[in-house]
């Protein structure tokens, strides 16, 4: 266990350097909880270039790597919310240290969370490397982080990041970075982010003595001071955002294309769409709207699925990647009445007819 006064250490003496990558052994996945109870023990157990695989669960747990060990941690995609991590001890939540090759690390679809415990210290995640290439941070989810020292409440970052499609929600700090904090010369990236309700004593972003943020393409909804410096930047570039409280702060760099009263909400439901992509609702086209909302508003799903069918090919009903002679004979095979969910029922209308051969005949050929 990492005490306070010792992290508090480790943050005034750590240098942060590129150093000499290390070798990687062998790799493997390590799964847990089916080969591992706990995500330390899988920690423990790993080398170099493993991957710890995390099936969806709460885990309750601080997680550390600062062995200079170089592992990786992975959720399944699109089960960020349903795979926490969740401690409710003072520190980080996960603590990546003594890094040096950060090609072997990474982080996806997981949620680091205090579990909104009140009083506690550090935020969801540590991590100390090198300044040449960063550690990706994808579809991840910071929800209830606390700290009550000079730290972030999300993430605090002691080395080169990069923050991808994650969710920042409800984390507070009584002093720099609800969202973020990075350290002295460290640039971090945040692309296609979402933030909610993210309160700081001043600024959600804190970019310390030549740090950089670079926010771009996010969305931001009801938060406070976007950004505080003592002689890094932040910069925002083609993000929205509503109900920000002050538009500015420290280093603040607008970088052109931003929209400061607009958070695109397709099914009005009060989420944006990106916060409801980033918790799993489908965007399989990738074009920043909900599946849902363009099915509502009349695109195709003729087989009702929830998902477009521009992003798959209803007619594969052998699933062998075209629709050619073998789909066809399954279709005439079962023509007539059918029962619900049968696969050569196309149009899922309970019977397989001339409605549903004319839409196979139409999608005819390899499956884009």
């Amino acid at each position: 266990m990492v005490g306070l006064q010792w992290r508090a250490f480790r943050v005034l003496s750590v240098s942060v350097s590129c150093m000499v990558a290390a070798t990687p052994a062998a790799a493997a996945d390590r799964h847990v909880p089916s080969q591992y109870s706990t995500i330390q023990a899988a920690v423990n157990a790993a080398v170099d270039g493993d991957v710890i695989r995390i099936a969806p669960g709460t885990y309750n747990e601080r997680v550390s790597l600062e062995s200079g060990k170089h592992v990786a941690f992975r959720g399944e995609v699109g089960k960020a919310a349903q795979t926490v991590i969740a401690s409710g001890l003072d520190g980080a939540v996960l603590i990546i240290d003594g890094v040096t090759n950060p090609a072997l690390l990474g982080v996806s679809d997981l949620t680091l969370t205090h579990s909104g415990v009140p009083g506690v210290s550090r935020a969801g995640l540590f991590y100390s490397g090198p300044l040449g290439s960063p550690i990706v941070i994808e579809r991840c989810i910071f929800r209830n982080n606390y700290s009550t020292t000079d730290w972030a409440g999300g993430a605090y970052i002691m080395g080169r990041a990069e923050f991808r499609r994650c969710a920042f929600v409800d984390n507070r700090t009584a002093f720099h970075g609800s969202v973020g904090y990075a350290y002295d010369n460290c640039p971090v990236t945040y692309f296609e982010c979402s933030f909610r309700d993210q309160l700081s004593g001043s600024g959600l972003f804190y970019a310390r003595n030549g740090a950089t943020n670079f926010v771009s393409n996010c969305q931001f909804r009801n938060v406070g001071t976007l950004c505080s410096a003592t002689t890094g930047t932040s910069t925002f570039a083609n993000s929205t955002g509503c109900g920000v409280a002050n538009i500015g702060g420290g280093g603040f760099v607008n970088g052109g294309g931003n929209i400061w009263n607009s958070c695109p909400d397709c099914d009005g439901d009060g989420i944006p769409n990106l916060e409801e992509i980033i918790f799993g609702a489908s965007d399989c086209n990738d074009n920043g709207l909900p599946d849902s909302c363009e099915i509502a508003q009349g695109s195709p799903d003729i087989n009702g699925n929830g998902v477009l069918d521009q992003c798959e090919c209803p007619s594969d009903i052998n699933a062998s990647g075209a629709v050619d002679g073998g789909d066809l004979a399954i279709l005439l095979s079962a023509w007539g009445p059918v029962k619900p969910g049968h696969v050569a029922d196309i149009v899922s209308d309970g019977v397989v007819n001339g409605a549903d051969l004319a839409i196979m005949l139409g999608e005819w050929g390899v499956c884009d």
